[in-house]
């Protein structure tokens, strides 16, 4: 996960859930805290919009595009109204920002457990439970399907090359096309489940 970057320049809006269209395509449909695509989690519906700085403590950055963050409904309720004192911030209890600390230097986001690679990270992975077995089963399922993914992609590659090699009878043609035909959509129900944005 690296460091996120803000494309989208959205209107000015008196109320901050107007912008969770514009959220959806910041963050490409993930939560910015632990990376889980909607379609992982149940759909947009199941999405917040978090505040960085919580409106409780910061109202005036209530509605500030900046400090709102696509969100799942686990690390928005468990980061809840959480601000860290500068003594917490002497221990290292605080909430990454994803748009200002790069996830890559602080977390090893390879496996499908998180590691951290700073205190920081650590006390992130206790706070927003980055590590539970919900996360830990959705990263796994990414991961298998990706594979999956890639292993019909190959095989269809396969059959797209024999199309070209003009050795091929009408029957077998046929059969081949049928063939990609079958991969394209077996290929197409597991991006849908791991990628597809969901309303």
């Amino acid at each position: 996960m690296v460091l996120k970057k803000r494309t989208q320049n959205p209107p000015v809006y008196s109320e901050y859930s107007s912008y969770k269209k514009y959220l959806r395509l910041e963050f490409d449909h993930r939560c910015a805290y632990c990376d889980v695509h909607e379609a992982e989690d149940g759909g947009s519906k199941k999405f917040h919009i978090d505040h960085y700085l919580p409106k409780s403590v910061f109202p005036r950055k209530c509605c500030e595009y900046s400090n709102l963050f696509y969100s799942c409904a686990d690390c928005n309720i468990l980061k809840g109204n959480y601000w860290a004192s500068w003594i917490q911030k002497l221990f290292y209890e605080y909430i990454l920002n994803p748009c200002d600390h790069d996830y890559d230097t602080h977390f090893d986001c390879t496996r499908s457990e998180w590691i951290p690679r700073t205190c920081v990270a650590g006390w992130n992975i206790e706070k927003l439970r980055l590590n539970s077995k919900k996360k830990i089963d959705v990263r796994d399922t990414r991961v298998f399907f990706l594979k999956t993914i890639e292993e019909l992609s190959e095989k269809k590659k396969r059959f797209e090359l024999a199309l070209t090699s003009n050795k091929l009878n009408q029957s077998d043609f046929k059969e081949v096309m049928n063939q990609i035909g079958e991969l394209n959509r077996q290929i197409n129900l597991y991006k849908f489940k791991i990628l597809t944005p969901l309303d």
